[in-house]
């Protein structure tokens, strides 16, 4: 847990899925994530569509080093880039969350999983409360090839990733 000696760090990236996810991995992955993330008290979002993982990781600097060198020597990620890293005074997120809008995606049922559609809108809460992240997010959306698709599907129709 955070003490007030230590430093809160955040980091951002991008990758690829170097193979096609289905459910059954995705739902492992996150629920092994999710009992991690709690146990070292590391908060963000991760985001999963069209093959393309965005996450967003907060924490203690050691933690995150830790964590970051798992998942750069994961088989299962390729064309890692760090979007942003570094040291904040607070976190944008008070717990780890899930995006998914493939019909492959975890249900959205489970703790802290929700569907892409629900990330969408400019004023979405669930995109964080620092701009800087804020930013990031409409970012990595407008990025998506397939967005409003993935949004109609799960009821969202054709929708406007905004400014934010």
């Amino acid at each position: 847990m955070q003490t007030l000696r230590t430093k809160l760090y955040r980091l951002t990236y991008t990758s690829y899925a170097s193979r096609l996810f289905n459910r059954n991995t995705l739902s492992a992955i996150t629920a092994v994530s999710r009992r991690n993330n709690a146990k070292t008290d590391v908060t963000g979002l991760l985001v999963y569509h069209d093959h393309r993982f965005f996450q967003v990781l907060e924490g203690e600097e050691e933690v995150l080093t830790r964590l970051m060198m798992r998942i750069a020597n994961d088989p299962r990620h390729r064309s890692l880039n760090m979007v942003e890293h570094g040291q904040i005074k607070r976190r944008a997120f008070t717990t780890w969350r899930v995006f998914c809008a493939s019909r492959d995606a975890p249900k959205l049922d489970a703790p802290g999983t929700f569907a892409l559609k629900d990330l969408i809108p400019v004023n979405s809460d669930l995109r964080g409360n620092d701009p800087e992240v804020r930013l990031q997010v409409r970012r990595f959306l407008a990025e998506l090839r397939d967005l409003p698709s993935a949004a109609a599907a799960y009821g969202g129709g054709h929708v406007r990733v905004g400014s934010r």
